[in-house]
């Protein structure tokens, strides 16, 4: 099971990306998500005001029309880390079979499973719009466990799994997970606290600590 953000992808700013195609000030934005992260604003909240921002600045456009393109221009220019297709490969060449759950929009997700062959996607975060893509509707999303929730579930079904992730809300689903590659990141997070099934290290190290733990599995 694999990460998006950070992980597979080089860049960890797809929503602020979005924000900034529908006209929204970047610092707007910031502030926004501040309040959201403070509990000033709920959920429901923070979305309402994000997406009526949103319809404000697309009077002439499709609202789905600038969200596509603001996806597809941040997959050109930040893209899917060459090592993680590789570290894909991997996977399935061993007869894994891949999931790809992410935080990012789902639209931008299901995108990256072309870019990184994985072969199954789980929903978490999905924008929806009214008749033919004039306004956006709504943000619905799971909790930040459901990808927790989705390692246990594969275990109760006789599965070992392995993750691969890098942020503060793949935590739950490292601990969970048989085995888990964490790739450094910006929150600075000490992941040797998550036992010793963990392994972190930069994107090179990651890649290179799996296959060794493919080698093993082999013997």
């Amino acid at each position: 099971m694999l990460d998006l953000e950070g992980t597979l992808g080089e860049h960890t700013h797809v929503w602020r990306e979005i924000e900034e195609a529908f006209g929204v000030d970047r610092e707007r934005a910031r502030e926004r998500f501040r309040n959201y992260q403070r509990g000033d604003r709920g959920w429901q909240e923070f979305n309402h005001k994000r997406i009526r921002d949103w319809n404000r600045n697309t009077q002439d456009r499709s609202a789905r029309d600038v969200y596509m393109e603001a996806i597809e221009r941040h997959l050109q220019e930040h893209g899917i880390r060459p090592q993680a297709r590789d570290l894909v490969r991997e996977f399935h060449s061993q007869g894994f079979e891949t999931f790809l759950a992410s935080h990012a929009p789902d639209r931008y997700s299901r995108r990256a499973l072309e870019k990184t062959g994985v072969q199954n996607h789980v929903d978490t975060v999905e924008i929806s719009f009214t008749g033919e893509g004039k306004k956006v509707d709504g943000i619905n999303r799971k909790e930040s466990h459901c990808k927790a929730d989705f390692v246990r579930s594969l275990q109760e079904d006789g599965y070992e799994v392995w993750f691969l992730g890098n942020g503060r809300n793949d935590v739950e689903a490292a601990e969970s997970a048989d085995r888990s590659f964490m790739v450094e990141n910006v929150e600075d997070l000490d992941y040797t606290k998550l036992g010793c099934h963990v392994f972190t290290g930069d994107i090179e190290e990651v890649v290179k600590k799996a296959g060794k733990s493919f080698e093993r599995v082999k013997r």
